[in-house]
C-alpha cells in the first residue's frame, strides 16, 4: 500500500469536535463523571443545570475508512449511552466555532479528583 504524504490529507489532522448533552440518574451523576472523564477523547466535562445534567466535550480522530459520523456514532453509542446510569444523549457537532485560548487554567475544588 502506497504511503501517505502529510499534504496529500491535511484534514486527516484535524480532530472531530463534539459535545454531548447528557441526562442521567442523579445519584449516579458523580461516578459516571469520573468514567467518562477517564476516556481518552474526552477533553473535558461538566455538571450543569438545567434540562441536561452533563456537557461533555470530545475530540475524536479521524480515519480513512470511516465517515465522521460514523466515528462519533460508534463512540457515543459504544463508549457513552452503555453506561449504567445513562437516561439519554443529544450530540452536537459545530459547524463554525471561534475558541480564545487561556493563559489560565481554571479548576474548581470539584475537578480533577485523581
Amino acid at each position: 500500500m502506497a504511503e501517505l504524504k502529510d499534504s496529500e490529507y491535511p484534514e486527516m489532522k484535524h480532530g472531530i469536535t463534539v459535545f454531548i448533552l447528557m441526562s442521567v440518574q442523579a445519584k449516579k451523576e458523580i461516578k459516571l463523571m469520573d468514567k467518562i472523564y477517564d476516556l481518552e477523547p474526552v477533553r473535558e466535562i461538566h455538571s450543569v443545570h438545567g434540562d441536561v445534567d452533563l456537557l461533555v466535550k470530545v475530540v475524536l480522530t479521524r480515519d480513512l475508512l470511516s465517515s465522521d459520523a460514523e466515528i462519533i456514532s460508534q463512540f457515543v453509542h459504544e463508549k457513552v449511552r452503555q453506561l449504567p446510569g445513562v437516561i439519554s444523549t443529544t450530540t452536537l457537532i459545530p459547524g463554525i466555532s471561534k475558541v480564545k485560548e487561556s493563559d489560565v487554567s481554571f479548576q474548581n475544588e470539584t475537578t480533577r479528583r485523581h
